[in-house]
């Protein structure tokens, strides 16, 4: 084994570091000034709160013991409010210390994450159109005819993506 001296400083390795760690080391000066430095509430928020709840309130900042977060409506915000010594004290549990003394919530958007787009369902097979088509020409108005077309194949192409 060989050692270096004491005045030679430590060699910077080239290796790929893991994206968490580099992210995690950007992301905490941001945090840290909106007082979320605690990254672990906002990565397993939902599993602290629950997937129903945690789509609808959101954790803004945390100032000495004080959990401020924001409710997308007063229904949500009063329930939190009722919830709050449970939520207060599954936060406390999974952070391992008492962090959070009290909620502070407010009503409002937070940074609510889409749900996942459902993927298109896949077009109506020619077949299937003609069917549908066959058994609309007996439709006297025509506007009637063309919204039961529409209809009819939205139904059909929602059925085709389900194999039936």
């Amino acid at each position: 084994m060989s050692q270096r001296p004491p005045s030679e400083k430590p060699r910077r390795s080239n290796a790929p570091r893991p994206l968490a760690e580099t992210v995690i080391q950007a992301a905490l000066p941001w945090l840290g000034r909106r007082g979320l430095a605690e990254q672990s509430l906002l990565t397993h928020w939902t599993d602290i709160l629950g997937p129903v709840l945690a789509a609808r309130v959101h954790p803004v900042r945390l100032t000495k013991g004080v959990l401020h977060v924001k409710a997308e409506s007063g229904g949500v915000a009063l329930e939190l409010q009722h919830r709050a010594p449970l939520v207060i004290d599954r936060i406390n549990t999974f952070l391992g210390r008492p962090a959070v003394e009290r909620l502070s919530v407010r009503q409002g958007r937070g940074y609510a994450k889409r749900a996942p787009r459902r993927p298109a369902p896949p077009p109506l097979p020619p077949e299937r159109r003609a069917q549908i088509d066959k058994a609309l020409e007996s439709v006297d108005d025509p506007a009637l005819r063309e919204a039961l077309g529409r209809l009819g194949h939205a139904i059909g192409r929602l059925q085709a993506g389900r194999g039936g």
